[in-house]
């Protein structure tokens, strides 16, 4: 009962969160996960709907990538008008529908790649059971014909795992791990991290320290707020 509690407070903290974010100037991080024709979750976008999303961001944003967003952190040069576009998990859709649209659009993005599951004829545990069509994770080749033009990736853990419900030594490996795999793989040298699942109850402050001393250049979480140049790089919004 307490845990669950606790949990219903952090969701209604979350909202009120939200509805400041818009008052604040800052950077705002967007997340999408897929973008296909077939809707499953709230979370997912259909084509059409997406490249509306992206005109308005190109007309009403500046669209920067998380690499830039880090130097205007860090260098205290936060206009307001800044927003970043990410996707988590890695489904091959991305590569499909969202990137043709993203480069219709001259716009940067950031990919979080669920890594132990890159290339493999395999759903994500959450999907099991839908249409695997849909579910795809991308592959290497996908990936790197997307990391020539602005597209960057990052990790989201080897198996889409609760960093927060695993031993320290396991959450380790999937931080640790999917690390090493991009760094050989990957061009770009600056590597970001993205929590699964994302809110207060799912990462902490060791998890932080293990993606800060393993070499990724920030964490991003799933929760509401926009990034001040007071911002934690650790743990963004």
């Amino acid at each position: 009962m307490k845990i669950k509690l606790k949990r219903i407070f952090l969701i209604i903290l979350s909202i009120f969160g939200h509805i400041l974010c818009f008052k604040k100037r800052g950077i705002r991080i967007l997340f999408y996960h897929s973008v296909n024709p077939y809707r499953k979750y709230e979370t997912n976008v259909i084509p059409e709907e997406f490249e509306k999303h992206i005109r308005y961001l190109k007309g009403n944003f500046e669209v920067i990538s998380l690499i830039e967003a880090i130097k205007r952190i860090k260098n205290k040069s936060i206009s307001g008008k800044e927003v970043v576009i990410t996707f988590d998990d890695g489904y091959r859709d991305n590569y499909l529908y969202a990137y043709p649209v993203l480069q219709k659009y001259g716009l940067p993005a950031t990919i979080f790649l669920t890594v132990g599951y890159v290339g493999k004829n395999k759903v994500l545990p959450h999907d099991i059971g839908d249409n695997p069509e849909y579910n795809r994770i991308l592959n290497w080749e996908d990936i790197k014909k997307m990391e020539c033009s602005s597209i960057i990736f990052g990790s989201h853990t080897l198996n889409h795992v609760n960093l927060s419900k695993i031993s320290f030594e396991k959450a380790k490996e999937e931080i640790t791990l999917s690390y090493r795999i991009l760094k050989e793989n990957l061009k770009n040298s600056f590597i970001p991290f993205s929590y699964p699942y994302g809110t207060f109850l799912d990462f902490n402050s060791e998890i932080k320290r293990i993606v800060k001393e393993t070499g990724y250049f920030c964490g991003c979480s799933a929760i509401y707020g926009v990034n001040t140049e007071k911002a934690d790089l650790f743990s963004l919004y």
